[in-house]
């Protein structure tokens, strides 16, 4: 069995060999020319009709894909654009309306208990004005209103109300 593996590797290895040495002779020979009417092509076989040099193609360095000769630049920009520019305009972002702040009523406030569920927080007292979240904590506060001068802010752990906490703070 062992000798077997040993045989399959050794065939894929020649084979890779094999591959990497005939890679070269693979590779198209690359010709350049220009037309009756003065636009240069490329392809892999010269025309009968026009004078074709081939093309070197190793390396000489950093890419300039993207880049356009000078003598194109210089054709390109000495012809007229075929179609007038587009001119886009975006307009900008108006910010998204703030939510008014709720705050907690007293009367919301002493219903509420340790141990309750977020789903009955949130059925009682509504969407915190903050949320904040944790990995196993989420923290819920309530901020302070005219009405209702105090920030009450409410810790839940795994799901469950685990600390109440209210301040007054005008």
């Amino acid at each position: 069995m062992r000798r077997e593996a040993n045989e399959e590797v050794m065939r894929i290895i020649l084979i890779l060999i094999a591959s990497l040495a005939l890679a070269p002779a693979a590779i198209a020979e690359v010709y350049k020319w220009v037309d009756s009417n003065g636009k240069v092509h490329y392809g892999d076989t010269p025309p009968a009709n026009a004078r074709a040099t081939p093309v070197d193609m190793t390396s000489s360095g950093p890419s300039r894909a993207g880049q356009v000769p000078a003598t194109a630049a210089a054709e390109q920009a000495s012809q007229p654009p075929a179609q007038p520019p587009i001119q886009i305009s975006i307009a900008p972002e108006t910010p998204a309306p703030q939510p008014a702040t709720r705050g907690m009523d007293f009367g919301v406030y002493i219903m509420l208990r340790v141990g309750m569920s977020e789903g009955e927080l949130l059925g009682i007292a509504g969407e915190p004005d903050l949320r904040r979240r944790s990995r196993a904590t989420d923290i819920y506060t309530y901020l302070p209103t005219a009405a209702d001068p105090f920030t009450t802010t409410i810790t839940l752990v795994r799901g469950r109300v685990n600390e109440i906490d209210r301040d007054r703070k005008f």
